[in-house]
């Protein structure tokens, strides 16, 4: 049996809000009365929990499976970053 560490448990938890937060953030911002800051924010906090998961499963698990969320972070970050160029136009 593996001796998890109470900073492991904390970690644990913060990731699981996470993923509750950009769910309910995501809900809020596919409605059609969703407004810009709630689109925003899911975006956000998708990217925070991907970023959270990397550093988690760096620490925890394996450092190469810590990349393995980073890849969905980029495409999403690109997105982001690539919506926002067009709304300026």
């Amino acid at each position: 049996m593996h001796n998890i560490s109470a900073l492991q448990i904390v970690f644990l938890a913060a990731l699981f809000l996470l993923l509750i937060l950009f769910s309910i953030l995501g809900y809020r911002a596919m409605r059609p009365e969703g407004r810009q800051s709630d689109i925003y924010a899911f975006w956000i906090s998708i990217m925070l929990f991907l970023a959270s998961l990397a550093v988690y499963l760096a620490v925890y698990a394996s450092p190469l499976l810590g990349i393995a969320p980073l890849i969905p972070l980029f495409i999403f970050a690109k997105i982001f970053i690539a919506t926002q160029k067009n709304k300026k136009k």
